[in-house]
């Protein structure tokens, strides 16, 4: 699978800067910075401090999640993760009877999501027939390790083609 460049802070801040209308010359003004400045952030040649990466947010007039790179540990940051997957993978969010669903029109996501959803329902399925605690401890334990260590379908035949044309 192609892997995609995730956007840094600094590609964040020139996303919304354009955006925004603004060239880095009047952003700076708003923080009190330099033009050339914003252009170093933006390039990832230097990352503001915390403290100016808020003055940038505001002069943006955009929640400061939408400049850091998501976590998520907390609601807000799942959905700023969510917004990164929307931006790199066209995903979209449906109503299905009455719950906002996601969708990803990617085939090798779709293939991923599926091979997960299958191993969902096998450790669902074999904890239900499970009759002790350690048993179940060691369903979950197998399930933790097939997300550790898993490897998509595509990823698999790449290297089955790789070995055969070696």
């Amino acid at each position: 699978m192609k892997s995609k460049k995730t956007i840094g802070i600094g590609g964040r801040i020139r996303i919304i800067r354009q955006g925004r209308g603004l060239t880095q010359a009047e952003l700076g003004k708003r923080v009190g910075l330099p033009g050339d400045r914003i252009q170093k952030y933006e390039s990832g040649n230097r990352v503001p401090k915390p403290a100016l990466l808020g003055r940038i947010a505001d002069a943006l007039k955009v929640e400061l999640r939408a400049l850091t790179n998501p976590e998520i540990s907390d609601p807000m940051g799942v959905i700023y993760t969510l917004f990164e997957l929307q931006r790199f993978y066209q995903m979209t969010v449906r109503m299905v009877n009455g719950k906002p669903c996601l969708f990803f029109d990617d085939p090798t996501i779709e293939g991923m999501l599926k091979d997960w959803e299958g191993e969902c329902r096998k450790t669902k399925e074999r904890l239900i027939c499970a009759s002790s605690k350690e048993e179940e401890s060691q369903i979950m334990d197998d399930y933790m390790n097939w997300t550790w260590t898993y490897i998509d379908r595509g990823e698999v035949k790449d290297e089955q083609n790789d070995i055969k044309e070696g």
